[in-house]
């Protein structure tokens, strides 16, 4: 019977049946969305043309450029001869460099020692 009562429209005498009365929050959505279009209509906005330096009114635009002379200062950057050279020692460095980083820190004493304090301190 709920199932029903809940279906049905209002009776003739402006009642609702019991579970079918509206929800009152969802009433209240259209009426907040209204009041915030009528607020935001309302916002006297700053007049951002005003702020402008009276020096800029008469100046030229920017030249475009493409973004390779942008970032490289003229064409594609091409590798020289020497640059070859110079990328692989870069390389076997850092590759040295990966060496020494995966290596152990603590030798096996420092690490028992370690462990040790951990477990006496109870962490």
């Amino acid at each position: 019977t709920d199932r029903i009562a809940r279906a049905l429209p209002p009776a003739p005498n402006g009642r609702y049946s019991r579970g079918t009365q509206p929800d009152s929050t969802s009433m209240m959505k259209p009426l907040f969305t209204a009041c915030l279009i009528v607020l935001t209509g309302c916002t006297d906005f700053p007049d951002v043309d005003s702020r402008l330096a009276t020096s800029a009114d008469g100046a030229a635009f920017p030249t475009l450029v493409p973004i390779d002379t942008i970032l490289y200062g003229g064409d594609s950057p091409r590798l020289g001869e020497d640059d070859a050279e110079t990328l692989l020692n870069r390389v076997a460095n850092l590759r040295a460099k990966a060496r020494r980083l995966q290596t152990t820190v603590l030798t096996g004493a420092e690490r028992t020692q370690l462990l040790e304090a951990v477990k006496r301190h109870g962490t």
